[in-house]
């Protein structure tokens, strides 16, 4: 029957409860209207023009379209953040899933795609009884307490409230609970049931003879459960997966984590049991995970040992996740322990893994490669990548190329003792003096070439312990987008600057990096950077800089202003570099020249900027060079503390 659902709210509605979804709200307001659920996903506009059907898609679990989202929580008596909230949305930015679900396009707006991808949805309910119970108050008592929106992420596998695994099946039929048997995912399982409690087990058509009756078992109960008590591992492991989706983490570090570990989860299933050493798992876990193996091979067998399409979503794929919680737990435990190996360690065990790794075109690795070339932290991605050019030297992960990168760092990929964030934008001549010196059979050159060696070393410094592409380190330093590529950009593989030429490169930035390592009060520059982006010399900080050091006497000569305002806008840039550790090219007080171009410096530009920076004896600009270091000093002490030295200079 086709009907046009009322525009208006309904007369009653609930609060959501914390972390509730969009489904578990559903079935406490049905149950409190004393309707079906799918009465209220019509009334809500979530099962538009048809009513009789009560098929409402779970993809408005991912997220309701703003019009969709508008009429639910004017017809719920909610806000719309409210609404949102009962979604997963939010973790759009934190979750390679849920992107994957709802990113048509890399910067287009949200929309929910009809296929979904791996570890985002089981087609079940994982849930925790002693949550479902509530908190005893009234409302809870009445309709429930709330099903939460994560567990319908595979990732989450443990309440921690309550420090047990989840349950994923019900005690009674024995089946996932409240599952999809129809083969389309619903918003709410068996929607049109309006006799069921929102705790209730909705399993319907269980057998031929049983028709459409229903399970109807209480999940709230226990009684006939063995619950499995969490280990401090895997409280700790759960924990650190609900921080990734926690806005406290940054949304970038969140995602590449997340990223991180489903390829590493990926790897652990192609490669079982030569990772079964990485931690030690109690019985019932490393059960559960033979189980959820042997699965995969029934599955496997089943196709006649044919790899499955590769849009399917067949349970034999590495890349999908496992059904049961504690299989879950097992294979992230796994996983996680071996991300959090030192990378050297890590390296020998991706190299031990991937010798017993099927070819990567064999298509049970499902979306392996794509979430490592795409998702994936630039370390990961490198030493993946790199253990994998050894295992097949004639085959690479999808997305990479088989040819030399001329753009990878120099030398290894490894913990250095010191952070990506302590790397100046532009080295100071303390570290490239350091590094010619170490070069053999011959120096580095100081000069022309001086200015991309510069900017080639930062990069590489970055990459040394990052694993990121040389476009990627160049970013993460600040380094404009129009300045990386070919020649003639200014900034240019550190391959490519010497090539021909005999020079210890390796050796040499090794010698660095060690010096770095050893500083006993690193700066973070990317903070600082980021402090100080938008950082002009203020009119009234020039007249006091100018008043303490009188101008030369240009005041009667031609182009007198143009000359002041010039000095105090290399001055500004000076100072900046002093604050950031970047290049003085980059300062804000030239940026707006720089929006679409490269700006161009004439060469008394160039000079004074020198001068004012590292001014020679006797010339009469001396005394404003400490003005302006001192000015420098200043501002770090007001910005950051007493505690902050003055960053490295140009």
């Amino acid at each position: 029957m086709i009907q046009i659902p009322p525009t208006g709210a309904m007369p009653r509605s609930l609060i959501p409860l914390p972390g509730e979804s969009v489904a578990g709200f559903i079935l406490r307001l049905s149950h409190r209207l004393r309707v079906a659920p799918s009465n209220v996903t019509w009334r809500t506009g979530l099962t538009p023009h048809r009513f009789g059907s009560g098929f409402s898609p779970i993809r408005h679990l991912l997220m309701m379209e703003p019009t969709e989202a508008s009429a639910f929580a004017h017809a719920a008596r909610m806000s719309a953040a409210d609404a949102e909230r009962l979604t997963l949305l939010p973790y759009l930015r934190r979750c390679p899933p849920v992107s994957g679900a709802l990113r048509r396009q890399p910067d287009g707006p949200p929309r929910a795609r009809s296929v979904f991808p791996s570890w985002l949805l089981i087609g079940s309910t994982r849930y925790c009884p002693a949550c479902l119970r509530g908190d005893g108050s009234v409302i809870q008592a009445r309709h429930g307490g709330a099903w939460q929106l994560l567990w319908h992420l595979p990732v989450v596998f443990a309440c921690l409230e309550h420090q047990v695994l989840l349950q994923d099946s019900c005690p009674a039929c024995r089946h996932p609970a409240s599952r999809h048997p129809e083969g389309r995912l619903k918003l709410v399982p068996s929607p049109t049931a309006a006799e069921l409690h929102p705790v209730q087990c909705r399993n319907s058509g269980l057998s031929a003879n049983i028709g459409r009756t229903f399970c109807g078992h209480r999940l709230d109960d226990s009684s006939s459960l063995t619950e499995t008590r969490l280990s401090s591992e895997l409280a700790v492991l759960q924990q650190k997966i609900l921080d990734w989706l926690s806005p406290d983490t940054p949304a970038q570090t969140a995602f590449h984590n997340f990223a991180d570990l489903l390829v590493m989860a990926s790897i652990v299933n192609a490669t079982w049991p030569h990772g079964a050493a990485a931690t030690d798992l109690p019985h019932a876990l490393s059960a559960a995970f033979d189980e959820h193996l042997a699965v995969q091979q029934r599955a496997a067998e089943s196709v006649g040992g044919k790899p499955p399409h590769r849009s399917s979503r067949h349970p034999s794929l590495w890349s999908t996740e496992p059904r049961s919680s504690a299989a879950t737990a097992a294979l992230l435990a796994i996983a996680h322990a071996h991300l959090q190996h030192p990378v050297h360690r890590m390296r020998k065990t991706l190299i031990t893994l991937l010798e017993h790794a099927p070819e990567t075109a064999d298509r049970r690795w499902g979306s392996t490669w794509g979430t490592l070339q795409l998702d994936a932290s630039p370390l990961i991605r490198h030493e993946i990548d790199n253990a994998f050019r050894r295992r097949f030297p004639a085959q690479h992960p999808p997305g990479t190329s088989d040819q030399p990168d001329r753009t990878a760092c120099v030398i290894p990929v490894r913990t250095r003792g010191y952070r990506a964030e302590s790397i100046p934008q532009h080295i100071p001549d303390e570290w490239f003096t350091l590094v010619s010196n170490a070069s053999r059979p011959k120096p580095l050159p100081r000069s022309p070439q001086a200015t991309g060696l510069r900017r080639a070393l930062a990069v590489q410094l970055v990459q040394a312990v990052t694993g990121m592409r040389m476009d990627e380190a160049a970013r993460f330093l600040g380094v404009p987008a129009h300045w990386i590529g070919h020649f003639p950009a200014p900034l240019h593989p550190l391959r490519l600057i010497f090539q021909k030429d005999p020079y210890d490169l390796p050796g040499a930035l090794e010698y660095l990096g060690e010096h770095i390592a050893s500083l006993p009060e690193p700066i973070d520059h990317r903070q600082r950077r980021e402090t100080f982006r938008s950082w002009n010399l203020t009119t009234t900080a020039w007249k006091r800089i100018r008043r303490s050091h009188p101008a030369p006497q240009w005041s009667s000569r031609p182009g007198a202003e143009g000359r002041e305002n010039r000095l105090r806008e290399c001055s500004s840039a000076v100072i900046w570099t002093y604050l950031t550790g970047s290049e003085w090219k980059l300062a804000p007080c030239f940026r707006p020249a720089q929006a679409s171009a490269a700006r161009t410096f004439t060469i008394p530009e160039k000079a004074l900027v020198n001068e004012l920076s590292d001014p020679p004896d006797g010339v009469i600009r001396t005394e404003l060079a400490v003005l302006l270091r001192r000015t420098a000093e200043e501002i770090l002490k007001s910005k950051l503390g007493h505690r902050q030295q003055l960053s490295v200079t140009t």
